[in-house]
């Protein structure tokens, strides 16, 4: 059993579960063209109903976004009722049923997609602290798995290509569906325009890159801001062994454009086959059972 975790859905399927409904309701005055509506049913039954049986799910990594509340607030502490408003960001689902869960010492971690929030990463790295009973047991971290981490987003200027101690490397790359050196990228940055020069690798390159084709990867993340539709799409048409050896996969993704097919069915409807094709494959070709988080 492989594990596809996917998070920042639930309002979202609330908002296409509505859309769906009232497409049921408008009959043949609906706007949604037949193959429109196979495809939205298609994706969202797919993420309404998760096929994982994970009997152990923890969370790791992420932060607390409490501004506007009038308290201190951490991942421990919502007594006061004002932390009750604050939304969490950055933390990741982790299956550690046997069959998948990181091996420590042994396991490879990539995150893509960092955004200065480290927390993720830093957990996954740190080192294992054992019992007699084997049993991980550390006060701020309850698992700890020693992974070799490896970190990439070019967005990050003030990083650089480097290994920041013996299980942390950190890679100024971005990852997408073609190999594109020296590429000029703006983004936007806290109301700001920034100018990068970067190079776009697709994960082929990159595990050619790390010299880790062979590996076992334990856990593969992407928070790429809608560009792993493309990416995995790329995976499963070029090169589907990629994924053959990875046991988890952590995907957040954005699904905007399915609100987007009444008005813009045209230019919509790609993007949505995309989506669909993409999560078609991870379940058919590689087996990956949904988790929601």
């Amino acid at each position: 059993m492989n594990t596809l975790v996917i998070s920042g859905l639930l309002e979202l399927i609330t908002n296409l579960n509505s859309k769906r409904e009232a497409t049921q309701t408008r009959g043949t005055e609906t706007e949604f063209t037949e193959t429109i509506k196979e495809v939205v049913y298609e994706i969202t039954d797919f993420l309404d109903n998760p096929k994982s049986n994970c009997r152990k799910l923890v969370d790791v990594g992420g932060f607390l976004d409490c501004r506007g509340c009038s308290a201190t607030c951490d991942k421990n502490n919502r007594e006061n009722e004002s932390c009750n408003r604050c939304t969490e960001d950055g933390n990741k689902a982790l299956c550690l049923d046997s069959e998948v869960a990181p091996n420590p010492r042994k396991c490879i971690v990539l995150s893509f997609g960092i955004g200065n929030d480290f927390s993720f990463d830093d957990q996954m790295m740190s080192k294992l602290m054992s019992t007699k009973s084997g049993v991980y047991k550390c006060a701020a971290f309850p698992h700890r798995f020693g992974c070799q981490v490896y970190s990439f987003d070019f967005s990050m200027t003030n990083w650089t290509h480097r290994s920041y101690g013996p299980n942390r490397h950190f890679l100024s790359l971005g990852l997408s569906h073609s190999n594109i050196k020296g590429i000029n990228f703006t983004y936007e940055h806290e109301g700001e325009n920034r100018a990068i020069s970067t190079s776009m690798l697709t994960l082929n390159s990159i595990l050619d890159v790390l010299d880790i084709r062979d590996r076992e990867i334990s856990y593969l993340k992407m928070d790429i801001e809608n560009a792993e539709w493309k990416v995995l799409q790329q995976v499963l048409k070029t090169s589907p062994s990629v994924l053959d050896r990875v046991l988890q996969l952590s995907l957040e993704v954005h699904l905007e454009d399915l609100l987007k097919l009444e008005r813009e069915p045209e230019d919509t409807m790609p993007k949505i086959q995309r989506i669909r094709h993409v999560l078609k494959g991870l379940q058919v070709r590689y087996a990956f059972c949904l988790v929601l988080f």
